[in-house]
């Protein structure tokens, strides 16, 4: 056997070659396999038994596993060995999942658990003790649940906790102005989903995915790929003042948000009736304000 390595090799070869991309492929199909269970020992074994002040960084971890690089650390040209256990041992020395006493062969061999069912189950009871206690401004619920730290908590279902936090940041609502589902009276929108016509809260998503949910119910779609055709007119055409008023195309940005989720639901919807719902992620902020995905931001590149 040759002692060889890629960087010998190409010394002496007009063809490069490269292994480390591969590498990196293999390990984020790898980590992307193990999400599942990394928050299933994370959450039931690790910290369940766990007083709040380890409860609240459930998240931090989580961020931590799922983004955190290894690419300076292995180099597969020196070796050419496929060492993605290495890879995983290496992660898992570094702050803050040293902290977590976890290794590769315990992960792979753990239980998977759907977490974030658990996340919406809880949402859906600290907003019913919010209605309880005064009722609450959704937009303050939306600030509230950006911070980590309360996802995490919710996790654990750490009402006492999280009702005390959120009444220490946001002032309730006067009762004159309280409605059920604990947010205050909002204009009220209008559509009509394939012939159902439904009116809904402005911005609150979560009635506009009940509605698109219904219509899945008896309408079957499929995905198609589209290739969208330039416009005639450039993409100031119309708008600001003088124009449309808009910087959409004529629409508002009330318009462009409904557009939006309504488009990301169908599909997600669509994709987990076809590879199921462990195969598929909504990555967007849309999947964050209904409660599927509690870590879903709009600066990730893609939505699903």
């Amino acid at each position: 056997m040759a002692d060889i390595s890629v960087a010998k090799f190409n010394m002496y070869s007009s063809i490069q070659i490269d292994f480390q991309d591969f590498l990196m492929t293999q390990f984020e199909r790898e980590r992307s396999g193990l999400i599942s269970k990394f928050k299933a020992a994370v959450a039931f074994a690790g910290l369940m038994k766990k007083n709040i002040a380890a409860k609240k960084e459930f998240f931090k971890y989580f961020n931590s596993f799922q983004n955190a690089s290894i690419e300076n650390a292995y180099n597969i040209n020196d070796t050419l060995v496929l060492d993605i256990k290495g890879c995983f041992q290496y992660l898992f020395s570094k702050e803050p999942l040293c902290l977590l006493n976890i290794d590769y062969d315990t992960l792979n061999n753990g239980q998977n658990a759907n977490i974030d069912a658990k996340y919406i189950e809880n949402l859906a009871a600290f907003k019913s003790r919010l209605v309880e206690t005064g009722g609450a401004y959704n937009s303050d619920i939306e600030s509230f649940l950006d911070n980590s730290e309360n996802r995490s908590l919710i996790c654990f279902g750490e009402l006492d906790e999280l009702v005390s936090r959120f009444n220490q940041k946001f002032k309730r609502p006067p009762k004159t102005e309280t409605s059920g589902g604990g947010g205050v009276s909002k204009r009220k929108r209008e559509i009509t989903l394939n012939g159902i016509h439904m009116e809904y809260d402005q911005d609150d998503f979560a009635q506009l995915a009940s509605g698109i949910e219904t219509d899945l119910q008896s309408h079957s779609y499929d995905i198609k790929s589209y290739t969208p055709s330039k416009p005639i007119h450039g993409s100031g055409y119309n708008s600001g003042f003088g124009g449309g008023g808009s910087r959409r195309g004529g629409i508002t940005e009330g318009q462009a948000k409904e557009i939006g989720f309504i488009g990301e639901k169908y599909v997600y919807e669509i994709l987990v009736h076809k590879y199921g719902q462990e195969r598929v992620t909504w990555a967007s902020q849309y999947a964050a304000q209904v409660g599927i995905n509690p870590e879903g931001r709009d600066d990730v590149g893609y939505d699903l």
